[in-house]
């Protein structure tokens, strides 16, 4: 699945002049939470919607890492 949410991402980013600093923070944010809640990515979550969240926040992370020089 991320390989289709990525790059609707990153063309989301691309149209707006690339990530602003809000995206930035969200990435960083990202690791952190995929660090500590990453198994419930992989084995669904009990909570409604936190799987579908944790992937959103990971998609766009990758998505704005995808605009980092050398990338």
């Amino acid at each position: 699945m991320l390989s289709a949410a990525i790059p609707l991402r990153v063309l989301a980013l691309y149209e707006r002049q690339g990530p602003d600093e809000g995206d930035l923070e969200a990435a960083r944010q990202a690791g952190t939470l995929l660090a500590s809640k990453g198994d419930r990515l992989l084995f669904r979550s009990e909570v409604r919607g936190e799987t579908a969240d944790l992937f959103n926040r990971v998609a766009l992370a990758l998505a704005v890492l995808s605009f980092a020089p050398g990338a």
